[in-house]
């Protein structure tokens, strides 16, 4: 959750920079570091812990729900 929080908050200083400036490239690029970060720690050690506990069928209905979540949240 806090490197969650960390990206919305890089995100909200971004859309308040200049895009041409030299803090938004040095913002852009910390972002691109802490998401890189953060997708390395869920795919090596957070989804793989998950499969081992989440039952494969109760795997299945969550992704539905969250794809059918998201689907009403988009339109």
């Amino acid at each position: 959750l806090e490197e969650h929080d960390e990206a919305k908050q890089l995100l909200e200083a971004l859309a308040d920079m200049d895009p041409t400036s030299e803090e938004w490239m040095e913002t852009i690029q910390e972002l691109s570091e802490a998401l890189g970060h953060h997708i390395k720690d869920e795919e090596q050690e957070l989804f793989p812990a998950a499969r081992k506990k989440v039952d494969p069928t109760d795997a299945d209905k969550m992704g539905r729900d969250y794809m059918e979540m998201k689907k009403k949240a988009l339109s």
